[in-house]
């Protein structure tokens, strides 16, 4: 084989450094081409929620309550003028000659009073142990009834059971009427009060307790 021959069949040698050179420029255009190379990632930005100040508050004081103005009030009971306080008290002591018991005192001044319809007015009444007690209560015209009651001076809410009351219609009332006077039943001495009340009319009344 002549020198010729034998440099067509022998590939011809090509330097390793060229070669891997080459092969390296082949792929980055490869990359290049394809559109394949990555891309550099870039953080993905996350909505973030966003705070703003709320206005100041402002301080509102309430306002003033708005309250009615008092209403002028007039006492249930009104004065009575000395002349007719002494006309009641006579009429009392008639009507008392024939409806207390004999020997009966009574104790202190009337309880004299100017009072309308649904009115009442009250005393107290020391009670002793063995004494008998009448209550006599008249109504001038034009009072049409009156209800007397005896009451103890210490009463529980809404409870008022009375200890005795009248049971007469008209402007007399009477509690304990002769010969039946009330005895006091306690061994020791209490308070009561006399509760006088007009259902229906208005005028003077005049009230006496009488103690036997």
């Amino acid at each position: 084989m002549t020198k010729d021959q034998r440099a067509k069949r022998a590939p011809s040698a090509v330097p390793l450094g060229v070669a891997v050179s080459a092969i390296a420029v082949g792929l980055g255009l490869g990359w290049a081409c394809s559109g394949s190379e990555p891309q550099p990632q870039t953080a993905a930005i996350q909505p973030t929620a966003t705070w703003s100040a709320p206005p100041p508050m402002v301080s509102m004081s309430a306002p003033p309550v708005q309250t009615a103005p008092p209403q002028p009030t007039t006492s249930p009971i009104a004065a009575v003028e000395p002349a007719l306080a002494q006309a009641a008290q006579a009429v009392l002591n008639e009507v008392a000659k024939t409806e207390a018991p004999r020997g009966a005192k009574a104790l202190g001044l009337p309880n004299v009073a100017l009072l309308g319809t649904g009115q009442s007015s009250e005393t107290q009444l020391t009670m002793q142990p063995g004494k008998c007690y009448t209550i006599i209560s008249v109504g001038l015209p034009p009072v049409n009834e009156i209800d007397v009651q005896l009451l103890p001076a210490t009463t529980v809410p809404g409870l008022q059971t009375a200890m005795a009351q009248d049971n007469m219609v008209g402007p007399r009332a009477i509690v304990g009427k002769a010969p039946n006077c009330y005895r006091w039943p306690l061994p020791v001495a209490a308070a009561a009060r006399i509760v006088t009340v007009v259902p229906s009319g208005q005028g003077l009344v005049a009230t006496q307790a009488y103690e036997q």
